[in-house]
């Protein structure tokens, strides 16, 4: 009883921060990333009349990254009065709502540049292509991530901006390495675009969060270090390429087992026959890998 009600009252205690957030996400985050994501669309129409899970997967992919980085703002060390941290607070979430929104821009295009010019917008919302909508979830992960790591209204700025920027650019190199760990050799542009794989999209989206917890992890670690700026960066993102190359050397190795076991191939299963069943199999047992290097790291 004791513990519930020590629990309550802290809960009590962080809730104008929770108000915060929630009012700050809806009244100012989500309708600034509605208008960036469906310029020339309806979000209530693809949601809820065309029942386009795409855009659902993008929608709340965006909830989460919004409401994520509002956590992120919470967990922040207290400024001093309750007036000082709900202000501050206000600030850092913000901040990241126009970040999100400007890396939003960003990726779409990129994805356009190197898309035949096809708009990602309209691969989502208007083509319905999941596996579009689970490489825009998969770049926001990364770009999300890296946010969360830069204290804005802290005493290093520019350090904590070198270290969320090599966070980003890690997670980004996620979404590279999937075309070696996983297509073997296919084009990332046609298995997502052209042939929309609802199988790969899952896929990548497992590899994706993994590679973000194994680079969280080690983000930590080089933050408990008193390494120059310079020198966390390069030894965050060299760890973080150790770490991903382990990472897709376990999941082989699981998926051998696996494919044993079911007298299966996932491999084709995921690539060639678009079974989005495999494709969950594939995201778990990448995630379990990385919960494994997280656990044998300390």
């Amino acid at each position: 009883m004791e513990l519930m009600i020590g629990i309550m009252n802290d809960l009590l205690g962080e809730l104008p921060f929770l108000l915060l957030a929630i009012i700050a996400v809806l009244a100012i985050g989500f309708p600034i990333a509605d208008k960036v994501m469906t310029r020339g669309s309806s979000l209530a129409k693809a949601l809820f009349q065309d029942d386009n899970p795409a855009a659902g997967l993008e929608t709340g992919g965006i909830l989460l990254a919004l409401l994520f980085v509002s956590y992120s703002a919470i967990s922040g060390e207290s400024m001093g009065t309750l007036t000082q941290d709900i202000t501050t607070t206000g600030l850092a979430i913000l901040l990241s709502i126009v970040a999100i929104t400007i890396a939003r821009e960003i990726l779409g295009a990129l994805v356009q540049a190197f898309n035949g010019g096809k708009n990602l917008n309209d691969e989502i919302f208007n083509q319905q292509n999941m596996a579009g909508a689970a490489v825009s979830l998969a770049m926001t992960m990364a770009v999300v991530n890296g946010i969360t790591e830069e204290d804005m209204l802290g005493e290093m700025p520019l350090h904590d901006g070198m270290i969320a920027l090599t966070v980003m650019g890690a997670g980004l190199l996620a979404i590279i390495l999937y075309k070696f760990t996983h297509l073997r050799g296919a084009s990332f542009l046609e298995e997502f675009f052209a042939d929309d794989n609802p199988a790969a999209g899952v896929s990548l989206l497992g590899f994706a969060f993994a590679v973000n917890l194994l680079v969280s992890h080690v983000t930590d670690t080089v933050r408990d270090t008193d390494m120059a700026t310079m020198d966390a960066c390069i030894g965050l993102l060299a760890t973080a390429l150790a770490l991903m190359i382990s990472l897709a050397i376990l999941r082989v190795l699981v998926m051998v087992g696996i494919n044993k076991m079911l007298s299966a191939n996932l491999h084709d299963e995921l690539f060639e026959q678009n079974n989005v069943g495999a494709g969950f199999i594939d995201a778990g047992l990448t995630l379990g890998c990385a919960f494994l290097l997280v656990s044998a790291l300390g």
